[in-house]
């Protein structure tokens, strides 16, 4: 097996139990044939969750949109942009693929994905959505996704969350009310703004923020609750 089929393979494998379609196989073959060598480099890092850093040459950048081609038919990947940057995230990970232009482009594989990327001073929070609570945040992004639409992509309501139990369990739903303890927590030390690639929003305080996830751990022990009862 050649290294573009072992890589072929493993994306996939993150399709889950069910059997790829014709279609997926097809698509998956063009784009790893079109993409240059050291977007398979950098996706290898990806999957295997090493940080890397990779130069891009004007041409190789050239072929970045190839990775919203794997978005569109990889179920776990999401693509968002901001500004001229691009965050591919497979697996619903804490780490991500990073396309930065500018003088030096480059692939980054980095940790931190939702890292402030506004410039702004150091009193700047940027909410980090880690493993356990993004099934959650993607439950409630019905509406559109939030790189287009920001937070009119969600839906924070009953419905969506109370699906999502249902669908995912009550371990996991535990899980996602945990980890949005730990954020209410962390934000209620945040004077300054609150930043989120993953929301694709920016509030004015920790206490904006907050209240949205509020919202959201509100609605998620109401279905708690239900499913118990």
């Amino acid at each position: 097996m050649g290294a573009n089929d072992f890589l072929h393979e493993r994306l996939l494998a993150t399709i889950g139990d069910r059997a790829p379609t014709a279609a997926e196989e097809s698509t998956l073959t063009a784009t790893l044939s079109e993409l240059p060598p050291v977007y398979h480099a950098a996706l290898e890092a990806l999957l295997d969750g090493h940080p890397a850093r990779l130069a891009l040459s004007p041409d190789d950048a050239a072929w970045s949109w190839q990775l919203q081609t794997l978005a569109d038919f990889l179920p776990s990947a999401k693509v968002v942009w901001q500004g001229a940057s691009m965050f591919f995230t497979l697996e619903g990970h804490a780490l991500g693929l990073v396309v930065e232009s500018g003088e030096d482009p480059c692939l980054r594989v980095a940790t931190d994905v939702d890292r402030r990327l506004t410039g702004r001073p150091g009193s700047e929070l940027a909410l980090h959505v880690r493993p356990a609570l993004e099934p959650l945040v993607a439950a409630c992004e019905v509406n559109c996704v939030a790189g287009c639409c920001g937070l009119d992509a969600f839906e924070i309501g009953p419905a969506p969350i109370a699906q999502w139990v249902k669908a995912a369990g009550k371990d996991a739903a535990r899980a996602a009310r945990c980890e949005l303890d730990t954020v209410l927590a962390e934000l209620a030390t945040a004077a300054g703004p609150v930043s989120s690639m993953r929301f694709n929003a920016v509030w004015k305080s920790g206490r904006e923020c907050a209240s949205l996830l509020e919202t959201m751990r509100r609605h998620l022990d109401e279905a708690l609750t239900r499913s118990q009862a």
